[in-house]
């Protein structure tokens, strides 16, 4: 099972601000934050750590502690983690500037079986090996200014945006990268 650094209670009215959350390299079970917090609740200015330029204790860049397979998602440890932000069971609420890059996990920002409005703005969601913004029977959202961006290195087919059973959603100005160098 899922094992958060920050889990919130279902249907609360919690504030989560200037944080920055790392789920370390090696730890299958981890995710950043689960959220089951209410319409009324907050998320801004969180930053999920994560991806071969976070400094670590000693110095280095996690870039720097590669294992050499020849595949290179197989070498960094990507896709091995639950997703970093996920918005599950009746959660929602407003989600605003919040940067999502950590590529060991599944996915960025992954929102399942709830109905409780959500208004993301501004949120990018990057360099992923398998998926950036998932949303499974989700509805009564809206995404303002999403950005999404895939490295050729990190994930070179990756999804930027995977909708299924869901309705009444709302996107505006997303900006969709994919990186080829």
């Amino acid at each position: 099972a899922v094992l958060p650094i920050l889990e919130s209670r279902k249907g609360g009215d919690n504030i989560l601000s200037g944080l920055g959350l790392f789920t370390g390299r090696v730890n299958p079970r981890a995710s950043a934050l689960l959220w089951r917090s209410g319409e009324q609740s907050l998320v801004e200015d969180v930053k999920i750590m994560g991806g071969g330029g976070t400094p670590t204790a000693d110095g280095k860049m996690l870039g720097t502690l590669r294992v050499n397979t020849g595949d290179p998602v197989t070498d960094s440890r990507l896709d091995a983690q639950y997703p970093s932000i996920w918005v599950t069971d009746g959660g929602g609420g407003t989600f605003a500037d919040v940067w999502s890059p950590n590529s060991f996990a599944q996915a960025g920002f992954y929102i399942t079986d709830t109905d409780t409005p959500g208004h993301v703005y501004e949120m990018s969601v990057e360099h992923h090996a398998r998926n950036e913004f998932v949303l499974d029977n989700v509805h009564n959202w809206e995404f303002l200014a999403p950005q999404t961006e895939q490295e050729v290195d990190d994930g070179p087919d990756a999804i930027s945006l995977d909708i299924r059973n869901s309705s009444n959603l709302l996107f505006a100005n997303y900006h969709g990268y994919r990186v080829t160098r």
